[in-house]
This record gives C-alpha cells, structure tokens and sequence, in this order.
C-alpha cells in the first residue's frame, strides 16, 4: 500500500541488491543521487523523497495487521531461499531494458529490468509462499532511480535529458540499454525493510546474501 501524494508507504518488503567489488551498487547511488538534485531543482526539494538503497523490489506491502510480522516474514522467505539454495543458488544477474516511466510516485523514473527465468521464479516462489492474491498485479522488475510526485509528461522529460547526457544509451540493433556502462545488474542478496512510512523514516531489517563469490 501506498499513498503518491505523500510519498509514504505501508508494511515490510522484500529487496534484491547488488553489492560487492563489482562497484554496481556505488555506480547507482551516485547516479540515482544526481537524478534527484536534477528533479529537485527543476520540480522543487518537496517533489522529491529521501535518498534510498539500489535495489529490486522481489515483494512489498507485507503488513503486520495480516500476521505478517517482522519473524513471521523473515521465517517464510529464509525457507523460500534454503530451496533455492538446494537446487544450487548463484546471484541473480538481470540485463537492463530501458529507462521508463510507469507514471506514479514510487515508479516515477525505472530501470526496466529483462523478466529472467531466475527473477521471475523467485519473486513466483515468493507469491507463493505468502499467498499474494492472483488480482494482484503481474510482477514488473524494476529498479527506482527516482520517486517523485512527477506527472508522465514531466517524467519523459527528466528521462529525455538523461539520454541526451548520456546517462544511458539506447544501440540501435541491440536489444536494452547500457546504464553508466552497465548493460546489466547483479544481485547478491536478499533484505527485509520496514518501509512503513516516508522514505527517509525505512531501515532494514535483515540479509540474506546468495553467495560469498561476487560476479
């Protein structure tokens, strides 16, 4: 649940994030803090949230009052990733597809992300274990480089000067996009964050991390 006027959120999540000596991590935060000075500037410092981790969103909107407690939540994804582990884990590595708008607060300016077998399958599992209604929507990877109280129109704009910077690039003849040199992102780990409220107000809770061998 979520509230775009406010720029609040409601109940825990589950996250994938890049880290290790690949420096992925690092990359996007300084992209991801650029970005922001850019929108606060053009749209001002309150259309804007808090600075936030990288990350890929696998679950989100957990919330207590459903008996989805900070050790209930936890218990369940750690038995959802022993099973993966058993069938022989590595990170999750997911190729970048375009820089888009999905024209709400906290899908303002997105990563688009290639749906993997290996993403796909977990956030699957996941849905699974929790008993996410089949109403709900479909799972879109993604990762925020931006929330923001922007309309569509101002979105396309924001994303137009990143191209025309040459933040990314699209090549014609190849499918995706390269990212400050990145064409892909890996993730090593799995967090739980208490995302209730503003942005600036979330902290994680838990890690998992897929394996000690970084890609």
């Amino acid at each position: 649940m979520s509230s775009a006027s406010s720029g609040k959120f409601a109940g825990l999540s589950l996250w994938l994030v890049p880290r290790g000596p690949s420096g992925q991590a690092e990359a996007l935060r300084k992209l991801m803090g650029n970005l922001r000075d850019e929108v606060a500037a053009s749209h001002g410092p309150t259309s804007v949230s808090a600075r936030f981790e990288p990350h890929v969103t696998l679950l989100a909107g957990l919330q207590e009052g459903k008996g989805w407690t900070r050790q209930a939540v936890w218990a369940k994804t750690l038995k959802v990733l022993k099973d993966k582990r058993q069938r022989g884990e590595a990170p999750i590595v997911c190729p970048l597809q375009d820089v888009v708008t999905r024209g709400s607060y906290f899908q303002c300016i997105v990563v688009a992300l290639e749906k993997t077998k290996d993403l796909m399958g977990l956030n699957e599992a996941m849905r699974r274990a929790f008993s996410v209604d089949e109403s709900e929507p479909s799972y879109f990877p993604h990762c925020s480089l931006v929330y923001a109280d922007l309309d569509e129109e101002q979105a396309d704009a924001e994303i137009a000067v990143m191209e025309s910077q040459g933040v990314f690039k699209r090549e014609q003849g190849r499918a995706g996009i390269t990212l400050d040199h990145m064409d892909h992102i890996t993730l090593h780990a799995v967090e739980l964050w208490d995302s209730n409220g503003a942005v600036g107000d979330w902290r994680r809770l838990e890690e998992y991390v897929f394996s000690e061998v970084y890609q």
